[in-house]
């Protein structure tokens, strides 16, 4: 009995050191923040500076924004159905024209998820990769950018009434 005491005890040890080895560390908030816009800078706000430096002095587009700046939606990542975590942002603009300095906030929503770096852009039919919807495709996902649902418990069963 001693004996398999031990084997039970050294197998509840092995389980919970191996539980708390694999268990993730929560991610501060203020990393979570930083690595968010940075990813967003790096996949959005860059290349959208870089194309409209190409952009002719004449030209009939609209004129682009005098700066941008990037807003982190989420304090916690978020996770969705298939267990990925992503964190919501937004995209503002500040537009020459605007006397009072006043930004244009939202230019850009969408979500990003840091393990993957991968930056998705809301459209009108879902989420796309922001490298497709810089160059105007819509190659929207339904499964990216959407919270899971809480899991809900079974309710309980009904008693049959004593009789």
């Amino acid at each position: 009995m001693k004996g398999s005491s031990l084997v039970l005890l050294s197998m509840l040890l092995t389980n919970l050191c191996a539980s708390v080895a694999l268990a993730e560390a929560p991610v501060d908030a203020s990393k979570l923040q930083e690595g968010a816009t940075a990813l967003v800078n790096k996949q959005i706000v860059q290349p959208l500076k870089r194309s409209e430096a190409k952009r002719k002095r004449f030209s009939r587009d609209p004129e682009p924004p005098k700066s941008r700046r990037v807003r982190v939606l989420d304090a916690e990542a978020q996770t969705d159905a298939h267990g990925e975590q992503f964190v919501r942002f937004a995209v503002d603009a500040l537009f020459r024209w605007e006397e009072d300095g006043k930004w244009t906030e939202d230019v850009y929503v969408g979500c990003v998820y840091l393990e993957q770096r991968a930056v998705f852009v809301q459209q009108e039919s879902g989420y796309t990769p922001a490298s497709r919807a810089l160059m105007g495709e819509d190659d929207a996902r339904l499964d990216v950018c959407r919270a899971a649902p809480p899991e809900v418990a079974p309710p309980a069963p009904i008693a049959a009434p004593a009789g």
